[in-house]
């Protein structure tokens, strides 16, 4: 059977090689840890996927070419060595970097463990880990691939065996950052800078995402982990104490002040200063 003909809708048509090994892709229920499938590809240039999800849990493998991951906003470079994950109701894109030696491997899971044990491992939604040798995740990964020589039911059981020496090997192989120090914390620190610097310029937590080119999800659960405020709680309070220097130092009225910073509605603004600053804008002003 040709290549064309025998892969899953799944596959990319943008794959110009593939070596692959499916098993049942419409298992029902499986308890524990079963191997759906794995494979070799071989991209173009023009490789893309956009997903809001996907039936398997899944790991994937850089071997080759640079790419790009894209999810809730962030993008993340990839390396050859680096390894990624995701799986039902996780939404992302990739895409390549440049344009030649783009190689990569995947294995597709199932069963009612599936999602821990990636997990487990470091490899939580379209995180990214980095393989130490990934000769040993290499071998691993055609070793898997070559039980496709095999029948069906000897397939499933030694496969299923491989993905455990899988998951041993990258539990054990990667190089994991230090979270406190990267990643969604430098985001976190990125997007409060500009909101210090830009306040005056944007009104809403979505135009601060948009301005940030993060989801606006994405940016409320960063505030959640890392700041006792929430993004509108710190853009509020950055317009109202400029608001409570205009009055105070420039002698601005009520109605100036809050039009100065965004709020076209004085009740409004009266609302939300008092609820900021514990006295309302018109008691501040003279003092």
């Amino acid at each position: 059977m040709s290549f064309e003909s025998s892969r899953p809708a799944f596959i990319s048509t943008d794959v110009i090689e593939g070596k692959y090994l499916f098993l049942d892709l419409h298992p029902s229920g499986a308890p524990g840890l079963k191997l759906v499938g794995a494979g070799r590809e071989v991209c173009s240039p023009s490789y893309g996927i956009d997903r809001a999800g996907f039936d398997y849990y899944t790991i994937e493998f850089v071997v080759g070419g640079r790419w790009k991951l894209e999810h809730e906003g962030i993008e993340r470079s990839l390396r050859p060595g680096a390894l990624f994950a995701y799986g039902p109701g996780t939404a992302y894109s990739l895409r390549p970097e440049q344009g030649s030696g783009l190689i990569k491997y995947f294995v597709n899971l199932t069963g009612d463990v599936a999602k821990a044990r990636i997990r487990s491992c470091g490899l939580a939604e379209c995180e990214v880990l980095q393989a130490r040798e990934p000769r040993w995740i290499h071998e691993l990964w055609d070793q898997l691939i070559e039980c496709d020589r095999l029948d069906p039911g000897k397939a499933q059981q030694m496969g299923d065996q491989i993905v455990e020496l899988m998951f041993l090997r990258i539990d054990s192989d990667v190089w994991r950052e230090d979270r406190s120090r990267t990643g969604g914390l430098e985001t976190f620190a990125r997007c409060k800078a500009f909101m210090h610097d830009h306040y005056l310029e944007v009104h809403t937590v979505a135009q601060v995402a948009a301005r940030c080119h993060l989801d606006p999800a994405y940016l409320a659960r960063l505030f959640k982990r890392y700041s006792a405020e929430r993004p509108l709680q710190l853009l509020t309070r950055l317009k109202t104490q400029h608001a409570a220097d205009l009055m105070v130092r420039r002698g601005h009225s009520v109605k100036a002040a809050a039009e100065a910073v965004g709020f076209p509605d004085p009740y409004h603004f009266s609302r939300a200063f008092k609820r900021v600053h514990g006295v309302s804008p018109g008691r501040i002003r003279r003092r």
